[in-house]
């Protein structure tokens, strides 16, 4: 979202992406099961348009601009399998080397450790960190077509009642599709992945007859369950960003927006922190107050979409009524595209 691409920008790093890297998309359209549709840009969107950019491309980029930084020695290929503990507060991690049979254990020590590792956090096992999942489980799915016709610079979103289907150009003809299923919309994907993905895909009916000449392109990428609320996110010698955090639903798609601009935040803290030679969890308390602050609109606006999603006939008429109201429309991508945020 163009929050996120702002963060990106002030670091200096859309101008080292490559020819075709990414491509701009300039606001969303919302589509009901019966064809309903509304559409709206974001504010400014021609000076602050969004990204469509591959998690590949997105990781070897900041990758990238953290290794060529002298103070930053980067580890690949160790797998964390433990947090390591002195006196009571969090002090590194210990890993070993994947691949490599009966690999001695590594211990990396560090005032502050940092999690950063998704949903399923190592961290979450701590003692004092609560994890709340929603009570719906919901599933994404993601994969890369080529020859999907009708590609514009929206972002598109088709909503049923047990799940939503995002599409995004990547390029000329490529797209990113998305899924976010119920549980009961996953069983197909059990049986047969290849064919699950391509029945889910036609059962959405105002999709169906673009992806004719369609191929993937990508591999067939799962997870979940999605979203999560994570208090504290931060204690004795740690704290947490991005999903590890805590997540809201991807309905909003400000998933990585919001991971970059509470690693902003983070940052910021850490800063501080080795400033006043402090590393205990009060001194972390301001970061998670911001960042739960950053967080609540979004999780507001998603609930709301998911109650619209459960509630097809009432989704129908609030696209309706947006249709009617533009203002209302543009009150919600503004939100969504993270104007007023700092």
């Amino acid at each position: 979202m163009p929050t996120g691409v702002k963060v990106l920008s002030e670091m200096g790093l859309l101008s080292q992406l490559r020819p075709g890297e990414a491509r701009p998309f300039y606001g969303i359209r919302f589509y009901d099961r019966h064809g309903c549709q509304v559409a709206g840009t974001f504010p400014q969107s021609a000076a602050s348009p969004g990204l469509v950019i591959r998690r590949l491309s997105l990781d070897a980029l900041l990758l990238r601009h953290a290794a060529s930084l002298p103070s930053v020695d980067v580890r690949q290929g160790v797998r964390v399998t433990r947090i390591l503990h002195r006196d009571g507060r969090v002090c590194g991690v210990a890993g070993r080397v994947m691949g490599v049979e009966q690999a001695d254990e590594e211990q990396f020590f560090a005032p502050v450790t940092i999690g950063a590792d998704g949903l399923h956090s190592v961290f979450h096992r701590l003692p004092g960190v609560r994890v709340r999942r929603p009570r719906r489980l919901r599933f994404g799915v993601t994969a890369h077509l080529r020859g999907v016709e009708g590609l514009g610079t929206e972002v598109e979103v088709i909503t049923q009642s047990w799940g939503e289907l995002y599409l995004a150009a990547q390029d000329e003809d490529a797209a990113l599709v998305a899924l976010l299923l119920d549980r009961e919309a996953m069983r197909p994907f059990v049986r047969d992945q290849e064919a699950g993905f391509w029945q889910t895909l036609h059962a959405f009916p105002l999709l169906a007859e673009r992806l004719s000449g369609s191929e993937r392109i990508s591999p067939i990428l799962a997870t979940g369950p999605l979203g999560s609320r994570v208090w504290p996110c931060f204690g004795d010698g740690f704290l947490l960003v991005g999903d590890s955090a805590g997540a809201v639903d991807p309905i909003t798609g400000e998933g990585m927006s919001l991971s970059l601009r509470s690693a902003r935040i983070a940052a910021r803290a850490v800063v501080e922190a080795f400033r006043a030679g402090d590393f205990g969890a009060r001194r972390w308390m301001g970061y998670g107050t911001a960042r739960r602050s950053m967080a609540r609109p979004l999780t507001r606006v998603a609930d709301f979409m998911l109650f619209l999603s459960r509630h097809q006939r009432l989704a129908h008429w609030t696209i309706q009524a947006l249709g009617r109201r533009p203002s209302a429309l543009q009150r919600l991508l503004a939100l969504a595209a993270g104007e007023g945020h700092s």
